[in-house]
């Protein structure tokens, strides 16, 4: 594991503005990536991003609607990535990024469940997942009852 180094005083250094931007640059580049490539796994090719639509909070999730074309058809879906499993829903089922963070926070309570209820409660990779999926579940609960980042406009 990598260790930061420290300066005479003790404490991390601290990084300049400029280098907190290429940051934040990069990780929203890598979020889109991720979800582009995660919808395609899905058989979902991309076909752009509606930008003024999607929300990003650096760096932990971006809510991004990408238009997408499967089977001949194109639709609108809410791509969520960032440091928590990668999903997707239709923009049919979620009008909104608000609307579609608490579709995933539910729908991963639910699946944990299922996971502990079910045949997967004896394997330990299985009942770790469950663990994650309800530990961000919580944190995008959180994210979705926080007004202050709701008002805030657009990306």
């Amino acid at each position: 594991m990598a260790e930061q180094q420290e300066n005479g005083q003790g404490q991390a250094p601290q990084i300049t503005d400029e280098q907190r931007r290429e940051l934040e640059a990069q990780w929203v580049r890598d979020s889109l990536q991720k979800a582009n490539s995660y919808l395609a796994k899905k058989g979902i090719m991309p076909q752009g991003v509606l930008q003024a639509e999607s929300r990003l909070l650096p760096p932990l999730i971006a809510i991004w609607r990408i238009k997408g074309r499967e089977n001949n058809r194109v639709a609108d879906y809410w791509v969520l990535s960032g440091n928590l499993p990668t999903d997707h829903v239709s923009v049919k089922t979620a009008a909104s990024p608000r609307d579609a963070l608490r579709h995933f926070y539910l729908t991963w309570q639910v699946q944990a469940e299922n996971i502990v209820q079910g045949p997967g409660r004896n394997d330990p990779v299985q009942l770790d997942f469950a663990r994650l999926l309800v530990n961000r579940a919580e944190g995008l609960y959180q994210i979705h009852q926080d007004e202050g980042l709701w008002q805030r406009q657009p990306v």
